[in-house]
């Protein structure tokens, strides 16, 4: 078991964040990729709000240094508070692609180079 807490970024008023994985796939080389979301209680930086989020673990259950920033990438479209990533998909050539939404209801797609 693996848990994996994300701390937004320091801020004058950062008080703290909860995240929720929604989606997981394996890649061929045994590498783990969760797509969920990170909700930021944080009302200012530059993640403040909610944001896509997306964890690589190597197969030994260590985050993944060579993906994003230590293992972790957030991806925020808006800054209202509504952008959530609910599947992750692996294309054949190892590129990385997460679907969810962004402010309320809008359709957001992102792919990832690995």
């Amino acid at each position: 078991m693996i848990i994996t807490g994300i701390e937004p970024s320091p801020g004058p008023q950062q008080s703290g964040s909860q995240e929720e994985a929604y989606s997981v796939a394996v890649q061929s080389d045994g590498k783990i990729l969760t797509a969920g979301t990170t909700y930021s209680y944080a009302t200012t930086g530059p993640y403040a709000g909610d944001s896509f989020l997306v964890i690589r673990y190597r197969s030994s259950g260590e985050l993944d240094s060579s993906f994003g920033d230590g293992g972790i990438v957030r991806t925020q479209f808006t800054r209202w508070n509504d952008d959530r990533a609910c599947c992750v998909e692996l294309e054949r050539t190892g590129k990385v692609v997460v679907g969810g939404t962004a402010l309320n209801s809008d359709m957001a797609v992102v792919r990832y180079l690995p």
